[in-house]
């Protein structure tokens, strides 16, 4: 048994996952749906790597496009099973699809925003399920029955019911590919978002013009209500400031994502800050001062992955990367166990790159998309945790005239790491009162290397 500490990076927390962030991703693929859904495993390969656990909320499994494409395809069989873990709200997956549809005590279904049908479609389609009584739905049968007169088309009814059954019977399976399904722990989520959100809504508010403020107070009504906050965002007025709009999104992404990882018991969690959000405070200001000056950031505290691995990667096979993981659990344990032993990753890492190389080798004129290119190029992991570790946490081969995100993995109270998607920033300044002397130590550096 492994023992906690509080560096332990065991449990990862992805918002990459979120089934509005597959449906972004796989949708800007168009005809390329397989190779989007190659790309998809390519991370959460990753992924899998850099955690014992890739935590996968039973929303983001049933309803996100990449879950659901997957089981159409052989890349499904490729999938790490066994370091996925499934955070449900029943003990079961089939339980937990129908409870997804009819919440205890409901009169009327849930009405859910299908992303694999067009945005009228899935709106329709939501309206007319809430209205659906609840005491109708009693199985998947009938559950499937009730999205046809809802409007859905018979054969999407059919596919989604297959994919459904797809991962059902992988959490039923016996085998070592069985699939982990855990019920959710008992937890105030709203009040945990609200005091989450609270740490930086002064902050925040203050960078915003007049009308952004008046937009925040109206997210912060719904604030509990992701899918309410969406909408809003989403149908603000076009002349709206888009800064605005992308430092909101922000921050209510970054609280809410750090309140869904200690939900599920996450010591690493990844948030996406938008293209344009504005940064808030001095260690956000030092993530965009290091992201304009890449070279500045130690490179020992530094992992590279070069750009053509994403791709590489997704095909590398399943098999081989077991018996990879087997020869260096050791490296991997180090890691996992304290995460500021950085060089032990590095030696996977370095290792992994030059396997998958030799066994599937790069293809040098493939096109990644940046969304997934930018996490790959580079995995920038600090040397150790805490708010000074991101700011050493590096973006050696960023360009930021490229550079469309900003994107961090963020510990339970810790920060671990950062990927090179972008400007990397923590909403919160406070971290830089934690008085680890490694942590102090990290910061000071950062902030001599900045000033200097």
């Amino acid at each position: 048994m492994v023992v906690m500490n509080k560096r332990e990076t065991a449990r990862h927390y992805c918002d990459v996952y979120d089934s509005l962030q597959q449906a972004k991703h796989m949708a800007s693929g168009n005809q390329q749906l397989s190779r989007y859904c190659q790309y998809y495993v390519a991370r959460l390969r990753l992924d899998t790597i850099l955690a014992r656990k890739t935590i996968i909320k039973d929303a983001e499994l049933l309803n996100g496009l990449f879950f659901l494409s997957v089981t159409e395809s052989n890349l499904f069989k490729e999938l790490p099973f066994d370091r996925i873990e499934i955070r449900a709200r029943e003990k079961n997956l089939e339980h937990a699809l129908l409870r997804l549809f009819v919440p205890p005590k409901a009169r009327t279904v849930r009405g859910i925003f299908f992303h694999a049908l067009s945005k009228e479609n899935a709106k329709l389609v939501r309206a007319q399920l809430d209205r659906y009584p609840a005491s109708k739905v009693k199985d998947r049968r009938s559950l499937c029955e009730a999205l046809r007169r809802c409007g859905m088309n018979q054969d999407l009814v059919e596919k989604l019911n297959h994919n459904w059954s797809q991962w059902i019977d992988m959490s039923k399976s016996r085998g070592v590919e069985r699939l982990a399904v855990i019920p959710w722990n008992k937890f105030d989520f709203d009040e945990i978002l609200q005091e989450k959100l609270s740490e930086t809504k002064a902050s925040t508010k203050a960078k915003l013009t007049r009308d952004g403020q008046e937009l925040l107070n109206e997210v912060w009504e719904c604030r509990s209500d992701r899918g309410a906050v969406v909408a809003k965002l989403r149908s603000t007025h076009a002349e709206a400031n888009n800064s605005d709009v992308a430092t909101i999104k922000s921050w209510h992404g970054a609280a809410y994502n750090r309140t869904v990882a200690q939900h599920h018991g996450c010591q690493m969690v990844e948030i996406t800050d938008e293209p344009e959000s504005r940064p808030i405070g001095v260690s956000r200001e030092i993530f965009d001062w290091a992201l304009e000056n890449p070279s500045e950031i130690p490179s020992e505290l530094t992992v590279e992955i070069s750009g053509p691995f994403l791709e590489a990667f997704s095909r590398y096979p399943k098999v081989d990367l077991e018996l990879f993981l087997k020869r260096h659990k050791e490296n991997l344990e180090l890691w996992y166990n304290d995460r500021t032993n950085l060089p032990a990753l590095r030696r996977v890492v370095h290792e992994l790159v030059e396997e998958v190389d030799r066994v599937v080798s790069f293809d040098s004129d493939s096109v990644v998309p940046s969304w997934l290119a930018s996490e790959l190029k580079l995995i920038a992991l600090a040397g150790a945790a805490g708010a000074g570790s991101k700011v050493a946490a590096a973006l050696a081969g960023a360009d930021p005239k490229k550079s469309t995100r900003r994107r961090f993995l963020k510990g339970i109270g810790f920060v671990v790491g950062a990927s090179v998607a972008g400007h990397l920033k923590d909403p919160a300044d406070r971290m830089f009162e934690k008085k680890d002397p490694v942590e102090r130590r990290i910061i000071e550096r950062a902030t001599k290397i900045r000033s200097a």
